[in-house]
C-alpha cells in the first residue's frame, strides 16, 4: 500500500486514527504486508496483547477500542500494516484494512518498552 493512500484512508477521523496519519505524515517508516491475514487469528492475538499491554502499564493509544472494532468486524481476512513513529518518540501504530484495502477498520498504537 502507497503511504499517501494509507493517509488518505485514516483522514477524517480523529485519536489514534489522526496520530498514525501525523506519523505517516512526518515520514514514519511504513511496514506494508503482502497478503491478508484471518481476521479470527487477529481477534484472538490482539485480544491477548491488549490484556499484556494494560497489564504490563506499556502506554497505547486506542488499543481497546481496536480489540473491540476487530471483534465486531465481520471480515473474513483482513490486511495489517505496521506504521513506525517511535523514533520519533511516537507509536507503533497496527493498522488494519479490509481485504481490498478500501476501508479501515481499526487502528491501535503501541509506545516503546
Amino acid at each position: 500500500m502507497e503511504r499517501n493512500r494509507l493517509a488518505e484512508l485514516l483522514a477524517g477521523r480523529d485519536g489514534v486514527y489522526e496520530l498514525a496519519r501525523a506519523a505517516l505524515d512526518s515520514g514514519a517508516v511504513l511496514i506494508d504486508s503482502d497478503r491478508p491475514g484471518l481476521a479470527e487469528a487477529f481477534r484472538r492475538t490482539f485480544r491477548r496483547r491488549e490484556r499484556h499491554t494494560h497489564r504490563t502499564g506499556q502506554a497505547s493509544a486506542g488499543f481497546a477500542d481496536a480489540v473491540a472494532d476487530l471483534e465486531a468486524c465481520p471480515e473474513r481476512e483482513l490486511y495489517l500494516i505496521f506504521v513506525d513513529d517511535r523514533p520519533a518518540g511516537g507509536y507503533w501504530f497496527s493498522v488494519f484494512l479490509t481485504s481490498d484495502l478500501r476501508r479501515v477498520v481499526t487502528c491501535f498504537g503501541v509506545a516503546k518498552v
